[in-house]
């Protein structure tokens, strides 16, 4: 996204203000908190290996979760 779409979001949500009850703070605040802080090495990476394991060990919680999306 370019820097003037971020700076125009960031105006707007200044404008706004932003609700207590939201499920996400305004996009100008996250955008500070991202790009205020510096960058950091992962403290884990997962190999293929591992990862399959991860997918394989959440394969029936996502089907059932797709299923339920599916009826609505």
């Amino acid at each position: 996204m370019p820097e003037s779409e971020y700076e125009r979001l960031r105006r707007r949500g200044e404008r706004r203000g932003h609700s207590v009850d939201a499920t996400h703070p305004p996009t100008h605040l996250r955008h500070r908190m991202i790009t205020g802080r510096a960058a950091r090495e992962p403290l884990l990476v997962l190999d293929a290996a591992r990862a399959a394991l991860v997918d394989a060990e959440l394969d029936a919680a996502r089907r059932t979760l797709a299923r339920e999306l599916a009826k609505g």
